[in-house]
């Protein structure tokens, strides 16, 4: 795992799990998210008819981040689940992480260079 998306995981997303559950069921989400094996999605399903959805996402992410690339297709899920919210919120965590900044060019003042003479 990459240090941005390794920090997205330890750091953002245990932080905000409580907002993130609420707002979004596990079992919704992982209709998205083709990389989850069947076992994968086997054990999310019985994480959450034994402990609810806080535990059964944890077990989502803990599968997730075993795959490459993982914090844009969790991001993709988002967004085809219709929380743009969230995802908008968790992509600029992870640009950020990653040092990309999320201005677009338009918006970053341009210097304009003279000759001395």
């Amino acid at each position: 795992m990459s240090f941005a998306s390794d920090e997205l995981y330890n750091g953002y997303l245990r932080r905000n799990m409580p907002s993130i559950v609420t707002r979004v069921k596990p079992t919704q989400i992982m209709i998205h998210l083709p990389c989850l094996t069947a076992h994968d999605r086997e054990n999310i399903e019985a994480k959450r008819e034994s402990y609810g959805n806080y535990d059964s996402m944890v077990v989502l992410l803990d599968c997730l981040k075993r795959r490459g690339n993982w914090p844009e297709e969790f991001i993709e899920a988002l967004e085809a689940c219709e929380h743009p919210t969230l995802a908008a919120e968790i992509r600029a965590e992870y640009n950020a992480l990653r040092g990309i900044n999320s201005k677009s060019f338009s918006q970053v003042p341009t210097v304009v260079l003279g000759t001395i003479g």
